[in-house]
This record gives C-alpha cells, sequence and structure tokens, in this order.
C-alpha cells in the first residue's frame, strides 16, 4: 500500500564479521579471520577472481577498511580485502531478492543498506518476479543479520527495479527506481513512500531511468541522473514537487552510479552497456547555485576497465567498480573476476 512498507526481519545466513581487527565474533569468541584490511595505503587497483558474481554496487565499509560489493548474479555480498581477496559476508539472501545493486553503509547506526530487484539477469529470476520484486533489504553491518526487508514495489508501476541509494544524516534512505521513473523515501523505522514520480527520472524506449542518486545534506536535494537521457534532475526532499533539471554543461548519456565527495562534488560513472551514445568515463560536477546549474571540472576518459557502474569514496582515494556485467548483459562467457580501479 502507497506510503507503508512490509518490513519482515530475520536471520540472513553469513560468514560472521569483526568490527574493525580486534572485535570478537559473535558469543565472544576469539577474534575471527576476515578479509586483509587496508592499512595506510591502498593499490591503485585490484582485480578480484569471481566466477559469475557480477557486482554493479560497490561501497566502502570503514569498520573493516575494505570494500562491500553486491551481486547481479546471485543477490548475495562480499567483502574485498587488501590483497583482493573475496570473503563471503551475505551468502544466502532473502528468497525474494533476486539481484543486489547499490548499497550504502550506515557509520552511525552499523548497518547496510542494499537496494534488490529483478531485471531477469539474476541466477533466480522468474516471471512472477522479474520487474516485480523490489525493495531496500537492510543488514546489521557487523554480523551481517538481517534487520529489515522493505518492499519497494509501490506507486503507480507497473514494473519496479529498486537500484541505488542515498543517505541523509538521520537515517533516512532514498532509493532511485530507473523502471518506474520514481525516487522512494525510507525513514528509519522503515516506512516506505513514494517522494516523486516524474518525466526527468522516467525509462525510455532507449535505455533505463533514474540510476544514480546522491543526497546534498547542505541543500537538502536528492540529485538523479536519468541512464537513457543523460540528464541530472534536482529534487528538494521538502517540496518534490519543484523537481527540476539542472543545467548542466554537458549531456551524461549512460550515467550510471554517482556520489557526492568530500567537498560537495558529483561524480558520476557513465558506460555504454544499453546507451549507444554513452561514454566510458567519469566526470566530475561542481555547483555554486545549490544545483540548479552545475559545470565539468574534471574528466577521465575513457575509463581503462570497460562498463563501469559504480564508485565509492574512501581514504585512499575514489575507486571506480567494473564487475563485468557486459559479459552477463550481452550473454557472453561467464566472467571469472571484476575490477576495482582508482581515480
Amino acid at each position: 500500500m502507497l506510503g507503508t512498507a512490509a518490513v519482515a526481519a530475520g536471520a540472513a545466513a553469513v560468514v560472521p564479521g569483526v568490527l574493525a581487527l580486534n572485535a570478537l565474533s559473535p558469543g565472544g569468541s576469539e577474534p575471527k579471520a576476515e578479509a586483509m584490511p587496508f592499512l595506510l595505503s591502498a593499490p591503485p587497483s585490484l582485480t578480484v577472481r569471481a566466477d559469475a558474481l557480477y557486482p554493479e554496487g560497490v561501497a566502502w565499509d570503514p569498520t573493516r577498511q575494505a570494500f562491500l560489493v553486491s551481486s547481479t548474479g546471485r543477490g548475495t555480498i562480499s567483502i574485498v580485502g587488501a590483497d583482493g581477496g573475496l570473503t563471503p559476508f551475505i551468502t544466502e539472501p532473502d528468497p525474494r531478492v533476486v539481484s543486489t545493486v547499490g548499497m550504502q553503509v550506515d557509520l552511525a547506526r552499523l548497518r547496510l543498506l542494499v537496494a534488490y530487484h529483478d531485471f531477469g539477469f539474476g541466477a533466480r529470476t522468474k516471471p512472477e518476479t522479474a520487474l516485480k520484486s523490489a525493495g531496500l533489504l537492510v543488514y546489521d553491518l557487523v554480523s551481517g543479520r538481517q534487520l529489515a526487508l522493505v518492499d519497494l514495489a509501490i506507486g503507480a508501476g507497473p514494473v519496479w527495479a529498486a537500484d541505488r541509494i542515498a543517505l541523509d544524516r538521520s537515517g533516512t534512505a532514498y532509493v532511485c527506481d530507473p523502471a518506474a521513473g520514481a525516487i522512494y523515501r525510507v525513514t528509519p523505522d522503515y516506512q516506505a513512500s513514494v517522494v516523486v514520480q516524474h518525466p526527468l527520472l522516467a525509462a525510455s524506449a532507449h535505455g533505463a531511468g533514474v540510476v544514480g542518486i546522491a543526497f546534498d545534506e547542505a541543500q537538502g536535494v536528492v540529485l538523479g541522473m536519468n541512464y537513457s537521457a543523460g540528464t541530472l534532475a534536482r529534487v528538494p526532499v521538502a517540496d518534490p514537487a519543484a523537481t527540476s533539471q539542472v543545467r548542466v554543461d554537458r549531456m551524461l548519456p549512460g550515467s550510471d552510479g554517482i556520489t557526492m565527495t568530500p567537498d560537495g562534488h558529483l561524480l558520476v560513472v557513465s558506460n555504454h552497456l544499453a546507451a549507444h551514445d554513452g561514454s566510458e568515463a567519469v566526470t566530475e560536477l561542481a555547483t555554486t547555485d545549490g544545483w540548479l546549474s552545475a559545470r565539468t571540472v574534471a574528466r577521465h576518459e575513457p575509463w581503462p576497465i570497460p562498463s563501469p557502474t559504480d564508485l565509492t569514496v574512501t581514504p585512499y582515494g575514489t575507486y571506480v567498480l567494473s564487475g563485468r556485467v557486459d559479459s552477463l548483459f550481452g550473454g557472453g562467457p561467464g566472467a571469472t573476476d571484476f575490477v576495482l580501479h582508482r581515480i
């Protein structure tokens, strides 16, 4: 029902995590070995061995000093350490979850927020869930215990695909839906509502709608990048009816994951996975008027690793994920690795 969400708490099968380096594993036993943490420095690039994982989303976990990656193929969550080793974290997600996509670490509340959908590419896809099963998973960041599952197949639809997440200081999550052309709000007590459903966020005959999402705390606005149109929308959360297009000095078709930098700039990853005029690049945008307009201040093109989809800011620089999803979407041979490459 619009304005509410079905919340199911339960336990996911996990490999117990350790907080930083010295936390005890559940039950107070000796610390359990996990992914190798980054200490003082990090390599410019990590090639991670993983058969058919196809991660599209990445997040930095300060408690582990490691990366977390999602899985379009399996619907799982894994940890990537400093040596490029892969450690399973969430291995048996809720049965309703087909593909995990965007993620956010809520450090203040020790939560991991994960968007899920079924675009028809996951191993568990089926007709009754394809473009119908969509929502937000919430896990305990330390143990991996599932805290909530919020159904986001809400609003007008008729298709849904929760994709990426932005988080504000209060713990409220904003989730974009490139199939429905919508942005949802999920409060810290897991109540869901539609913030806005707008033509600026909508899909086209040529590709997906809003995929990238970020929250500017100072301005109180959600920023959403439309994948197929290459345009940036500005959504004031206090007045969503005032949603408008940001005047940008260039179109960015194929825009996928986006993130805010500590200095208030917006980083945009783009590709041509489903955008014939998209570029494999990372673009940095800045504003002087609260995102009424923006200009390009840096651009990294061509991106050296094919099909980048997401990026995350770390103490060691910003890393861009190339999860080999081009192989999955194109029906090519199964991927055996993925790459995290620093800007």
